[in-house]
This record gives structure tokens, C-alpha cells and sequence, in this order.
């Protein structure tokens, strides 16, 4: 304020950072009217304690539920947070006619009010968010002609590398239609998940930045605003990721010169033709025993790092590993979390994994027959998706030191498999807490549409054995103690015999 900048108000009413006192005593939530109490006492002195030096308040943050599946029914899309189960479903637009009250009371009436949240550029929340603040907003029209009791939606921008411009034009396009003004509230780029930024990398994120800014360039007539979620990247919240525009030593990073210039970075850097390469793994021939032990067939497998973020938290991660046979393709995730939690509603809620498969690798962007989306949850119980033909045939869960493992096999729908076969294919790690998921790590895709878009999955390969020039498959990233010997098979079909050793006939030559 000393050096003439204009504030704005982060956040009135967020579930995270709500003191437990104002809606839930010994671990029991309080009546309606005592939360509602609570919460509009909140918001009063709050925007009492600033007044006027504030000119525009983020009035509740990220209360909608990330992909909801009905976004039409708002409501029942919302998250499921202390507000809601003690308020109820109009916590949201009780909380805005407050904030509302108390600004008319005082002649602030300039003051904007915003609803804040993230993942706005996932289609199904954007709809969710549009319907509730066109409702919100429809409703209060009715005794107040004219005016609006929300008159922003902020958009938080935590992106990442496989962030879908076209997405973000999009949700940007539905919100205007709304008559409000959008801010751009959180704004970083997550470039990477080791730390160490490469120039491929530096410079790929500055041309989704400079993307991002010719977009927010052409819609300037609603954009209000652009903050940057921090300064540099030593100070981030997400600074293993390097995300913003100056590094640690507060250096100019290629994201600083696409700001100031987009158009004349992405002329330098961006090829027309450019697209996001989708990742390949292959999947080892073998049949492995599916019990409490992992069978050491697993690990003659590659393993692949469940580990891209579709989301703004970054949670649970983990590792995987392909087998297949004529009958199943079999499935190995072991998920690093620390805490588990399988008390949300809906499936997708919960600690799980979630495989995707498309058998026939079809062009079209929906769920054909042979395309399959298959979870498990932490707590063993299986679940599928709404056009999913079959159900998984059989499942383990183990609890591990660092979290749990899981093991699928699936049988195989339509296709006939033989080596050297490539299908669709990705793996998902969600993680929940408190009954809501917090954040969703993939192997491949990052667009949060693989529910129902098989187009988005990468690919993965029938392999064939894994076997070493001494016939001995050993996994490098397991500890000595841990390391396994794989099946001998030799061409022909023929079975070596060892000394001290047992190799065992290949299922493939059964």
C-alpha cells in the first residue's frame, strides 16, 4: 500500500485454512445456524479490519470438486468440505451475500467479489463453476436488477507442461459469457519433476507461457488481472517444478522474456507444427502369481514413473509394472503415500489407482468397445468406469512401509493378443484427503479427460521376454537384497537346467 499498489483480499471462506472451531466442536459438526453464525461473523470483521485499502476479495476458494461428472448439477458437485456438510449446499452464495451486506453497509460498493478456484481449464469444472456463479448470480438479480453478487471468477492458472491452451481459451470463452470480470489469481508453470531445469525444458515453459499471454493479451477487455504465485523459484511452493519466471538466484529465466514479449518468443522458439509426443512403455510377456509376495516375474518388467501431476497439489506418486499373457493383461502399481484415506463418496474420491486401456487404439475421442477404465482403491474394492463393459477379474492390495501396492489382472475384451501389439494406455495414481482428492499423478496424460477421451492415452507395447545376455532379468533400482531372477526362456521353446538354479517353462510355450 506504502508504494501505491492495489490490493486485493485472499481468501474469506476456504476450507484448508478454516479454524475447526467455527463449524465442528468435539469432533461434531455444529448445528446451521451456529456455522452460518460463525462464518458470516468471519467475513464481517475480516472485511471490517480492511475496508477500503482493499479493492476486490476472493470470497470462497476452490469449494467445487475437480472433473465433476454431472457439472450441470453444481451442487452436488461441490466439495464436500466442513462448510458445506454443516451449511449446506448455499454456504457459497450465503457467504457472498454477507461479504455482499457488509460492503453495502459501509458504502464500498466498488469492492469486486470473486469466487477463486483451480483447474479451471478442465471442462467438466469450468461448466460446474459457470452454472453455480450464473445461478448465484441469477437468483440475486431477481431482488437487486441489474446487479451482480459475483463479480469475477479467478482463475488460479497452476499449470503444468501438459496444460491444453485451446482448454484454457475455452474455459476463459465460457466465463465471459457469464458478464464478469476473470482474474488470472495464481499464476506458475510447472516445468519439470527432478529439480534440475534443462534449456529443452526452460524453453518449452516459456512457450507455454508466451501462449498463455497472447491468450490473456486477447481477452484483456475481461482479464483484471495477472498475479504470479511468487517470485522466484527457491520460494515457490512448487520449486522442485521450477515454475516461475526468475530462478533461484533471481536470474531471468526464458519464461521472463516470453511474458514481456510473447509473440516475438513464440516466432523464435514455437514451431507451428509442434505437438505434445505421448509416452510409449512396453509390457513384458510372463504370468505372474498375483499373492501377498510379489512374484519376482514382476520384476523382469520395466518400470514406469507414475509421477506428471494433473493438478495443482502434487501427492501420492508411484511405480509401475506391465506383464501379459493370451488371457490378461496384468498390472503392478506400488504408490508411495504416506497417509491413507478411502472415506470419500464417490470412488474417484478416494486413494486409488485407475487404469485405462484402449484395445484397438481407435481415432475416436470416445469409449469404444475394448476401452476399458478400471480402479482400485486402497482398501481392495474395484470399481469401473460408467462404460466400462466388464468388470477387473482379479485384484490384490498389499499395505507396504511407504503406502500400498496393487495388482490387476485384466482380461483382455476383443483383442487377440500377440507380440509387438500396440495398444492405448495410462496409469493413475489419485490421492485423497479429508474425503476429497487432493491430487492426481499420471503416467501419461495430463488434460484429465482419459474418463472419456481414449485418445489421450499413451502407448504401450506386447513385449516379449526380458531376459539378459546371462539369462538373469535384474531390476537396477531395487536394493541388492531385493534383486530377483527372472524366467530363462530359449528360442524353441527348450528349458536350461542350471546349476543351482530352476528355470521354469515360459507360459507362451505351455
Amino acid at each position: 500500500k506504502e508504494e501505491g499498489l492495489l490490493l486485493h483480499g485472499h481468501v474469506l471462506v476456504w476450507h484448508q485454512q478454516s479454524p475447526e472451531w467455527l463449524h465442528t466442536s468435539d469432533g461434531e459438526r455444529l448445528s446451521r445456524e451456529e456455522a452460518l453464525a460463525n462464518m458470516e461473523s468471519h467475513i464481517e470483521e475480516t472485511i471490517l479490519a480492511y475496508g477500503d485499502s482493499v479493492i476486490s476479495w476472493d470470497v470462497v476458494n476452490e469449494a467445487m470438486n475437480d472433473n465433476p461428472i454431472d457439472p450441470e448439477m453444481w451442487r452436488s458437485m461441490l466439495r464436500r468440505s466442513e462448510w458445506a456438510e454443516a451449511i449446506g449446499d448455499d454456504y457459497v452464495e450465503l457467504a457472498f451475500m454477507k461479504a455482499r451486506e457488509v460492503l453495502d453497509e459501509n458504502g464500498w460498493h466498488d469492492v469486486k467479489l470473486y469466487y477463486n478456484d483451480y483447474n479451471d481449464d478442465n471442462q467438466n469444472k469450468a461448466t460446474a463453476i459457470y452454472h453455480m456463479v450464473k445461478e448465484i448470480n441469477e437468483n440475486y438479480a431477481e431482488n437487486h436488477p441489474g446487479e451482480r453478487l459475483i463479480d469475477g471468477v479467478g482463475m488460479q492458472g497452476h499449470y503444468n507442461m501438459g496444460t491444453s491452451i485451446d482448454n484454457v481459451r475455452q474455459s476463459i470463452e465460457r466465463f465471459k459469457e457469464l458478464d464478469v470480470e476473470i482474474g488470472v489469481t495464481e499464476l506458475d508453470i510447472a516445468a519439470n519433476t527432478t529439480s534440475e531445469l534443462t534449456e529443452e525444458e526452460e524453453i518449452a515453459q516459456g512457450i507455454l507461457y508466451a501462449q498463455l499471454f497472447s491468450l490473456y493479451k486477447e481477452h484483456s477487455d475481461v482479464i483484471s488481472r495477472v498475479t504470479f504465485w511468487g517470485l522466484n523459484d527457491s520460494t515457490s511452493w512448487r520449486s522442485e517444478s521450477s515454475p516461475l519466471l526468475f530462478d533461484g538466484d533471481l536470474q531471468p529465466k526464458k519464461a521472463f522474456e516470453a511474458v514481456i514479449d510473447p509473440e516475438g518468443f513464440l516466432a523464435t522458439y514455437a514451431s507451428e507444427d509442434e505437438e505434445v509426443e505421448n509416452r510409449r512403455t512396453v509390457a513384458t510377456y510372463g504370468t505372474p502369481e498375483i499373492s501377498e509376495e510379489l512374484d519376482e516375474l514382476w520384476y523382469a518388467a520395466d518400470s514406469i514413473d507414475v509421477n506428471r501431476y494433473q493438478m495443482a497439489w502434487q501427492g501420492a506418486t508411484g511405480v509401475g509394472r506391465l506383464l501379459w499373457d493370451e488371457d490378461y493383461l496384468y498390472v503392478l502399481v506400488e504408490v508411495d503415500d504416506s497417509t491413507i484415506d478411502t472415506t470419500g463418496e464417490e470412488d474417484w474420491e478416494q486413494d486409488s489407482i485407475e487404469v485405462f486401456l484402449s484395445e484397438t487404439r481407435h481415432s475416436d475421442s470416445s469409449y469404444k468397445e475394448g476401452d476399458g477404465q478400471y480402479r482400485v482403491n486402497a482398501d481392495g474394492e474395484e470399481t469401473v468406469g460408467e462404460t466400462t463393459a466388464q468388470a477387473i477379474e482379479r485384484s490384490l492390495v498389499t499395505q507396504t512401509a511407504t503406502g500400498y501396492s496393487v495388482q490387476m489382472a485384466i482380461k483382455w475384451q476383443v483383442l487377440d493378443p500377440e507380440e509387438g501389439d500396440a495398444i492405448g494406455f495410462d496409469l493413475q495414481i489419485n490421492d485423497a484427503t479429508s474425503g476429497n482428492r487432493e491430487s492426481v499423478a499420471m503416467w501419461n496424460d495430463l488434460s484429465g479427460q482419459g474418463y472419456q477421451n481414449p485418445m489421450v492415452f499413451g502407448e504401450l507395447e506386447l513385449g516379449g521376454y526380458s531376459v539378459d545376455s546371462e539369462g538373469i532379468s535384474v531390476d537396477s533400482t531395487k536394493s541388492e537384497s531385493n534383486r530377483t531372477t527372472s524366467l530363462l526362456v530359449l528360442v524353441g521353446g527348450a528349458v536350461l537346467a542350471v546349476t543351482g538354479m530352476f528355470f521354469y517353462q515360459s507360459q507362451k510355450n505351455k
